[in-house]
């Protein structure tokens, strides 16, 4: 059972513009701390503003600029990574892997986008899960899978991260042995195999995006320049890159030419190439939400004398090979669904709480359910409808900094669902256990 505590603090003293830009940050990303935590995120905000300030001074075909990792050290930031370099190429020697892909002489385009051919679906969030792999696998199969059948569907990554056992979830993996298990299995949507940042049992029952027979195998890109802009010109190319650099954290928009390094740590999708104003780039799309980079995507500089490229981006690459004259595989049964708890099919019923809900008890009385808050502070708003007026707010916290949601009400309790009382503005249950609290901003006056 989880405890929760109330949030709260005071900003030190700063300059008026750092001052302003930490609140426009907080509110921006819905973050709250408290006391010690509050002083650290500060100091690592200061840290991260004064070198994004230092380095757009300078004349970089680069800016960098706050974003959701601003209030995070750089060694926080590396556990947002997730590549295993070890296991990518493991799998070489099985049926999926059906070759390199090199350069023979081609004539290739001056510029590719796979985004403005309608290949590429919108920019998702991985979270705080080293699941990078998953995203780079399904990025690649979706362009491969719509450049095929002229279909674009969102592919799951969760399917990936609990079915394909070479790779390791949110503790990190790669993308060769990803698609490996995908020449024996179908592939789950997104929509009906959803993404939960979390490592879970491998399910069957679902939308088939790619039926079973549907990817033949992949194939492994040349380290080199001219390989890579040709097999780009197939389609979107899973690449591996090292992104644990602040450049690489903090980075907003432009060309990327700072050293970057060439250790693998992270999985992302090349989805095309150009040039700007002189600068080759590569076009790469990310899964870290699109309030990161250029809406999601980065473009690093290309045509540099280094062999790995500009952050080891040629480093080790493949794509999936597909055939889109596979039948359609039979609908499977459904997937059975989990017993609802017996306060009912709503969020914020009293306890025993449903599958995504943590139960706890507030730190000045009562009992209660709590769904934990998405990466952009929401909160699910399904209540029971004896709850006249309801708020669900992402106002709960846990001893180890846990972000979760709760109901708020007025002091006369008039707004929360039958059973439930008021206590310090949170609807709570009878019990003889307890959660804490804090509020946002917008809900009190003190700054969090």
């Amino acid at each position: 059972m989880a405890r929760f505590a109330a949030t709260a603090g005071v900003v030190a003293a700063m300059a008026a513009p750092h001052h302003t830009a930490w609140v426009d940050f907080k509110s921006k990303f819905a973050r709250t701390y408290k006391g010690e935590e509050h002083e650290r995120r500060f100091a690592a905000f200061l840290s991260n503003l004064m070198h994004i300030e230092a380095e757009n001074a300078k004349n970089h075909s680069y800016k960098l600029g706050v974003n959701q990792f601003s209030d995070m050290t750089n060694d926080e930031f590396r556990h947002h990574l997730g590549f295993k370099k070890g296991a990518q190429g493991v799998l070489s020697n099985t049926a999926a892997h059906l070759g390199t892909h090199t350069y023979n002489g081609e004539a290739l385009a001056d510029s590719v986008d796979w985004v403005d051919k309608g290949s590429v679906t919108p920019v998702k969030d991985q979270g705080d899960c080293g699941s990078c792999w998953s995203f780079s696998a399904t990025g690649s199969l979706e362009g491969a899978w719509e450049v095929a059948t002229g279909k674009l569907v969102g592919m799951s990554e969760q399917e990936l991260m609990d079915c394909s056992k070479e790779n390791d979830a949110c503790d990190g993996g790669s993308m060769d042995p990803a698609f490996d298990y995908l020449k024996s299995a179908s592939l789950c949507t997104e929509k009906s195999y959803p993404y939960t940042a979390k490592a879970g049992t491998c399910k069957t029952g679902c939308d088939v995006a790619v039926p079973q027979g549907g990817v033949e195998g992949y194939v492994d890109v040349e380290q080199n320049e001219q390989a890579h802009l040709s097999a780009l010109m197939k389609g979107p190319v899973s690449v591996a890159i090292e992104a644990d650099q602040t450049a690489f954290q903090l980075y907003s928009t432009g060309v990327l030419t700072a050293s970057c390094g060439a250790e693998l740590d992270h999985g992302v999708l090349a989805v095309g190439y150009g040039v700007e104003a002189g600068q080759k780039y590569f076009k790469i799309k990310n899964s870290w939400g699109s309030t990161w980079g250029e809406s999601g995507y980065i473009r690093i500089s290309r045509g540099i004398t280094v062999e790995s490229g500009q952050c080891g981006v040629l480093s080790m690459s493949s794509y999936p090979v597909v055939t889109g004259a596979v039948p359609p595989t039979p609908p499977s049964p459904p997937a059975p669904q989990p017993t609802p708890a017996p306060s009912g099919h709503y969020h914020y019923g009293s306890p025993p709480c449903l599958d995504d809900e943590l139960t706890g008890e507030l730190e000045d009385g009562g009992q209660l359910c709590a769904p934990q808050c998405t990466a952009s502070g929401g909160c699910p708003t399904d209540v029971d409808p004896s709850c006249t007026k309801p708020k669900p707010m992402c106002l709960l916290e846990d001893g180890n900094g846990g972000q979760y949601c709760g109901l708020t009400c007025g002091t006369a309790g008039g707004n929360c669902p039958t059973g439930a009382t008021c206590n310090d503005g949170v609807c709570v249950y009878k019990s003889s256990f307890t959660f804490t609290k804090h509020l946002a901003k917008k809900e009190r006056d003190v700054v969090v």
